[in-house]
């Protein structure tokens, strides 16, 4: 897409959108706004990429940028991000070369998992509880469905 009319799509997608010229921010939508921790686009425009990279990160981050910034696609990556209001998340990353205002540009696209794997560790740590009670009862329990034993 061009970029302005990319700006027209994704000023309205749900999903956090950002444009990173010379790795710095260049565009955000609103969805990356609230994703950052941001009031608005300004506190983000201008910032540099790196400072939002969360040390676990940062190797998985720089062997992907010089891949993107060479022109290649590549698959989406869970990636932890640094917000501005000093929270740790967890996303899903899609990053794209794409051309923004005539320059070389890599178009991000983000799917917050924070809340999922707060909910899958919640879930795994429910089961090991119901599976330790069950283990230690002193009689046996059967299961069954409609009356049949499997």
């Amino acid at each position: 897409l061009v970029g302005s009319e990319m700006c027209i799509r994704d000023r309205y997608s749900p999903y956090p959108i950002a444009v990173y010229i010379d790795l710095k921010m260049y565009y955000v939508n609103k969805a990356a706004v609230k994703l950052m921790g941001a009031a608005s686009p300004e506190d983000l425009i201008g910032l540099p990429v790196e400072g939002f990279i969360h040390k676990d990160s940062t190797r998985v981050f720089n062997k992907r940028v010089d891949t993107v910034l060479s022109g290649r696609f590549l698959e989406p990556v869970r990636e932890k991000i640094n917000t501005l209001d000093g929270r740790v998340i967890v996303v899903y990353a899609n990053t794209v070369p794409i051309q923004y205002d005539g320059q070389d540009a890599v178009l991000a696209q983000f799917t917050d998992l924070t809340r999922l794997e707060e909910y899958e560790r919640a879930l795994i740590a429910s089961e090991e509880r119901h599976r330790a009670l069950i283990e230690e009862l002193p009689f046996a329990l059967v299961v069954h469905r409609h009356g049949i034993i499997k």
